[in-house]
């Protein structure tokens, strides 16, 4: 209901009042004209009486109604006139018979109904009854009425046009000229003018609309009428009415019925008239509820691209332990501890400190899993491990080199150091693991001290001592010396190697170029890897350690040469023809030029070039090696490399069981392999089945590693807004995402690009929810491999597992 305005209220009080004494002086007056009429209609009425009360005593009713009738006729709003005897007996009627004149004798006159009772000898005889037509008590009272309704309505008249022009400052709506507030109506965000005491005396549209108000509900109110929530001690009009100043930027808010949360940016300023006396406040209100919304979800996204970058960053962590650590015994893995020696042998080089290795091996480890099984043979290389870590602490590292063999490098330390901290893990393996099975271990030292070439010959420096200390009654630590390797020791090796040129063999390098053939071809990559893991074990005790490092680089890079040839003959999914054959045989002449070309080793090139040669020197080219010519390592790959292609699934035929593959190689002995290799293969029973789910978790492994640090570069190319490295890092990803079969990536990938070339203003934020999509894709592939990485399956080599 709408409220009266100050002016009606006014006009309404002065009309009152004004009218309150005529009211009392129409009223004095109409009871005495009431009072005169009442009595002159009496007095009639009693001479009307009196006469036929005179011609009663002489029975003159003839006389008596033309009396009434004349009465009728002379009287003045009389409507009719009755005779009547006590009895009720009708003596004559005059005037209309529309009365009802069914009355008790005895009842009360009233001002239309007059009784005059007509005695006769003392005695009441009977009675005349008046009627007139109308009653003079309402009559009075709708006259005063009428008068004074007129009068009330005069005098609010001249009240409101009289108050409406001489008090017109009264009216807030009115304080500001109508083209002011048009002006006002026009601004998008809301104003509002107050008085000096914070009244609202005006307010736009704009400010109606976004608060859900009416204007004339709010005028001369506070704007404490709506319910604002302020983020300063005080609301901002309310400072600046106080302080007289102008205030700024405020944020004010407000939930309106629906629940929803609106936000306005207030700037207050006071408003002063000619004598520089403040006068009011004009308050602006601009609704920022929108940009608000915007910037809670954009921090939202931030914080949560920020926790998916963090744990990105974490996960990758993890995946490079994970990808760097052996399974079974928690130490650094092969392929890392390679890594590691070659990075502190380089910092050997250049800053001059002393670096170290101890290479160490379980005593009698075979009859320990002939005698107790596998799963005790792993129980004890897991307590050594235990051992080693607990014992060696850093900055020493430690690793296992295969088997029941493990490597500890010993940086920034002298060989006598070295020597004292091989000392004490022999003796803490002795004691710590006495009980139950006696495990004792046989240990080897050298160092960059002892005039090593390169870490390579340190390793094999490493191993001969650990030879001399087996020889030599084992639990022992022995330290290498030139007598270590005297021609009585190398003769006693089983196949004897010969001597080949060596030149330094960068891991780094070795792993780079491992990584480009798995991103062409994972199967392939995978595939070399285990021929390495293999060939490693094949060669144990038939070659030194330096040749066996040499080993399992040709090993891994055998089919590097497969970069060179073409996608439609390496990626087909069935058999090739005769054509296509030709094409992929020319892989291993491409392979022996990458590796001379990035290694400049004879004895690794000699391995890639030879190791399809056949025994029997059927496909040897003329002047070309045959038979125990050939290079051990060849050798090795070849019968390895056979081995594994038997054993693994093809598109075109189903995978052959290990006693299979052993029945083909017997076969071909001889003829293709070196019949003493091969015997000794099967014996050694280190070939494996592959699984399926083993060669799915290994690529997963390069899945998770890849997508994790592609992910983690994107977001660091995303913040520091570098486009063209991130277009790059993207396309990546989409590659990747191909690779992989994972279109969910490549899909997310590319919105992202698309998003971000379409942004002109270079705002990348309307990007943000598309990469927090691409951030958790990444990591549920890397949380789904690091859930797995616990049901991988493991390699046996010799009964114990490898990594």
């Amino acid at each position: 209901m709408k409220r009266l305005s100050t002016i009606y209220k006014l006009t309404v009080l002065l009309a009152l009042v004004s009218t309150a004494p005529l009211i009392f002086l129409v009223y004095n007056r109409s009871v005495e004209s009431l009072r005169v009429q009442t009595q002159f209609r009496l007095s009639a009425c009693q001479q009307l009486a009196l006469s036929c009360s005179m011609h009663l005593r002489d029975s003159d009713y003839f006389s008596i109604g033309q009396q009434m009738e004349e009465f009728v006729k002379q009287t003045a709003g009389i409507g009719a006139i009755q005779l009547r005897r006590f009895d009720g007996l009708i003596i004559h009627t005059a005037g209309s018979a529309a009365y009802d004149w069914q009355q008790q004798i005895g009842d009360d006159s009233t001002t239309s109904r007059i009784l005059i009772p007509i005695l006769r000898d003392n005695r009441k005889w009977g009675e005349l009854e008046s009627r007139f037509n109308d009653d003079l008590a309402q009559s009075q009272i709708a006259q005063c009425a009428k008068a004074l309704l007129l009068t009330l309505s005069l005098n609010l008249l001249t009240f409101g046009l009289l108050l409406r022009r001489s008090l017109a400052e009264l009216n807030a709506s009115k304080a500001v000229p109508r083209r002011v507030r048009n002006t006002l109506d026009t601004i998008v965000g809301g104003v509002v003018i107050l008085d000096p005491k914070g009244r609202i005396v005006m307010s736009n549209e704009a400010f109606q609309l976004s608060c859900g108000v009416d204007a004339k509900s709010i005028i001369g109110k506070t704007l404490d009428v709506v319910d604002f929530v302020r983020t300063d001690e005080r609301f901002p009009w309310d400072a600046a009415i106080g302080t007289k100043r102008r205030q700024t930027g405020a944020t004010v808010e407000f939930r309106d019925t629906y629940g929803q949360l609106h936000s306005f940016v207030v700037n207050a300023t006071p408003v002063f008239d000619g004598t520089d006396k403040l006068s009011g406040s004009l308050v602006s209100f601009e609704d920022v509820t929108r940009l608000e919304d915007q910037k809670r979800s954009l921090i939202k996204t931030l914080n949560e691209l920020e926790s998916s970058k963090e744990e990105i960053r974490v996960k990758n962590i993890q995946l490079q332990e994970l990808a760097s650590m052996d399974a079974l015994t928690g130490c650094f893995n092969r392929r890392s501890l390679f890594e590691e020696l070659e990075n502190g042998w380089e910092n050997w080089l250049q800053t001059g400190n002393p670096f170290n290795c101890i290479m160490l091996d379980v005593d009698h480890f075979k009859k320990l899993n002939d005698n107790y099984g596998h799963s005790v043979g792993d129980e004890v290389l897991k307590g050594v491990a235990r051992t080693l870590k607990a014992t060696a602490q850093a900055p020493a590292i430690v690793g296992r080199y295969g088997g029941e063999e493990f490597c500890v490098i010993v940086p920034g330390m002298a060989v006598e150091k070295a020597l004292e901290i091989g000392e004490q893990i022999r003796h803490a393996i002795a004691t710590q693991l006495a009980e139950p099975y006696a495990v004792t271990a046989s240990f080897g030292v050298s160092g960059t001290e002892l005039g090593a070439e390169n870490f390579q010959a340190m390793l094999e420096q490493a191993d001969q001592a650990l030879y001399a200390a087996k020889h030599g009654g084992r639990n022992a630590v022995a330290l290498w010396c030139p007598e270590h390797a005297s021609p009585e020791e190398e003769a006693a090796a089983p196949v004897p190697a010969p001597a080949s040129n060596f030149n330094p063999i960068s891991y780094h390098a070795v792993s780079s170029l491992h990584a480009a053939l798995a991103y062409r071809d994972v199967d392939t990559a995978l595939h070399s890897q285990r021929v390495a893991e293999m060939s490693v074990a094949l060669g144990r005790d038939l070659m030194p350690v330096s040749q066996l490092y040499t080993l399992e680089v040709a090993a891994l890079l055998h089919d590097i040469g497969k970069l060179g040839v073409p996608d439609r003959v390496l990626l087909k999914p069935g058999s090739l023809d005769p054509a296509e054959w030709k094409i992929m045989e020319t892989h291993a002449q491409i392979g022996v030029e990458i590796v001379n070309g990035s290694f400049g080793s004879e004895a690794l090139s000699e391995i890639v070039g030879y190791h399809h040669y056949r025994f029997d020197g059927s496909n040897v080219p003329d002047g070309g090696p045959v038979g125990a010519d050939i290079p051990l390592g060849a050798r090795i790959v070849c019968i390895v490399d056979a081995f594994d292609a038997m054993v693994s699934d093809r598109v075109y035929r189903k995978a052959r069981t290990p006693d299979e593959a052993f029945v083909e190689l017997r076969r071909c002995a001889g003829s293709q392999f070196d019949p003493e290799l091969v015997e000794r293969f099967i014996q050694l029973r280190i070939g494996w089945s592959v699984a399926q789910d083993d060669g799915r978790a290994q690529i997963e492994d390069k899945l998770a590693i890849a997508i994790g640090q592609l992910t983690e570069s994107t977001m660091h190319a995303f913040e520091s807004r570098d486009t063209k490295q991130l277009f790059e890092l993207l396309d990546n990803l989409c590659t990747t995402g191909d690779q992989f079969e994972m279109p969910v990536v490549r899909k997310l990938a590319k919105a992202l690009k698309e998003s971000i070339a379409q942004s002109r203003t270079g705002d990348w934020d309307e990007s943000l929810p598309v990469l927090q999509e691409l951030l958790e894709m990444c990591l549920t592939v890397q949380r789904a491999h690091i859930y797995s990485v616990g049901a991988r399956s493991q390699i046996y080599e010799n009964g114990a597992k490898l990594a």
